[in-house]
């Protein structure tokens, strides 16, 4: 039977449809978010707030199976930008894309490495991998986004190496434009029909961590799972 799973940034868009596509697996889902609406208010930026969320879950509800890393923001940035504009999106962007996700994966590592199996799942995107006709990256506004996208492979390659000979699975999520509030909100007024016939339902993208999870424990590890296409 599946067990817990953590999903941050989980009051709307994607988050909200990962925890509803796992409780529809049989997880006992326990979600948090800066919004209300979740289970916990938590600052994934917050290493002693996440440190605490992940112990008060294990306290209540048992070893964590399953933690998705989904908190994420996004800002236009350039390497041009004002200097304190500038450093005040590095700081939030890297705060809660990388740290954030960093904060989780090790909240979470120990236990999953006492129980002898488990699933950190962190949530990128198609920026990351080869997409037939585009380059990698985001293009010139998207700097800070990127970086903190492409520290997030470092850590599951790391990851998957450290954590899989204790039976622990480590993979990213690297899915192209996906309707949510964050996307809306970034694209605002710059949405064409052409780009709008691209952008994919969450549920989409939650159904691919699905597929993802039922590989067991000798499914993929240390991949960086594209998730390109509208169904």
């Amino acid at each position: 039977m599946p067990g817990v799973a953590v999903v941050t940034g989980a009051a709307v868009g994607l988050g909200a449809a990962f925890a509803q596509a796992l409780r529809h697996e049989g997880y006992r889902v326990v979600t948090s978010d800066i919004a209300a609406g979740c289970d916990a208010v938590v600052d994934v930026a917050d290493a002693a707030q996440v440190k605490a969320w992940v112990d008060d879950v294990v306290a209540q509800h048992g070893p964590i199976e399953v933690a998705v890393a989904n908190a994420g923001i996004a800002r236009a940035t350039h390497p041009l930008d004002p200097w304190d504009k500038g450093l005040d999106d590095f700081s939030a962007m890297i705060g809660v894309n990388l740290a954030g996700a960093y904060h989780l994966g090790r909240a979470v590592a120990p236990g999953m490495v006492a129980a002898g199996a488990g699933n950190i799942v962190l949530v990128s995107t198609d920026h990351m991998v080869d997409r037939p006709g585009r380059a990698t990256g985001g293009g010139a506004w998207m700097d800070l986004y990127d970086a903190a996208k492409w520290g997030l492979r470092g850590l599951v390659e790391s990851w998957a190496l450290a954590l899989g000979p204790s039976g622990v699975r480590v993979n990213s999520l690297c899915m192209g434009a996906t309707d949510t509030p964050m996307l809306r909100s970034f694209m605002a007024g710059r949405i064409t029909p052409e780009f709008e016939a691209q952008i994919m339902p969450p549920e989409h993208v939650a159904g691919v961590l699905v597929e993802l999870l039922r590989e067991g424990p000798t499914g993929r590890t240390g991949e960086q799972v594209p998730v390109l296409c509208r169904p």
